[in-house]
């Protein structure tokens, strides 16, 4: 397993146009099953264009994604099998981390062997 890596950018309103207009064009895509490809290149700098394929998992996530950064919102990418400790749980949750450490001694059976919290 990999240990969790995330960063949160609170998006610009440009950001959240650009993604609203993602959105507005890639959504209808998903009911097609249709493999997918899009033209990449960067806005105002001459670049060679080119096209890439994408997974239909890939859509689906960069479309959660967006509809996020769309309405606002910061986000993060973390992988299903990534392992936090206390600490990043607490903090990508907004809440202590001797808040996480009782709520997994409460019982969780899916909890990791970790050190009791000190009262």
């Amino acid at each position: 397993m990999r240990t969790a890596t995330h960063t949160f950018a609170l998006p610009t309103e440009r950001d959240a146009a650009t993604a609203r207009e993602f959105l507005h064009e890639l959504a209808p895509l998903l009911v097609s099953k249709k493999n997918l490809s899009v033209t990449v290149h960067r806005v105002g700098i001459p670049i060679r264009r080119r096209k890439v394929g994408i997974p239909e998992a890939l859509l689906r996530s960069l479309l959660d994604a967006a509809k996020l950064v769309a309405e606002g919102h910061p986000f993060a990418v973390l992988a299903a099998d990534d392992e936090v400790s206390a600490q990043e749980a607490a903090d990508f949750l907004r809440v202590s981390r001797p808040y996480v450490l009782n709520l997994l001694h409460v019982g969780d059976p899916w909890k990791r062997s970790l050190p009791k919290p000190k009262n």
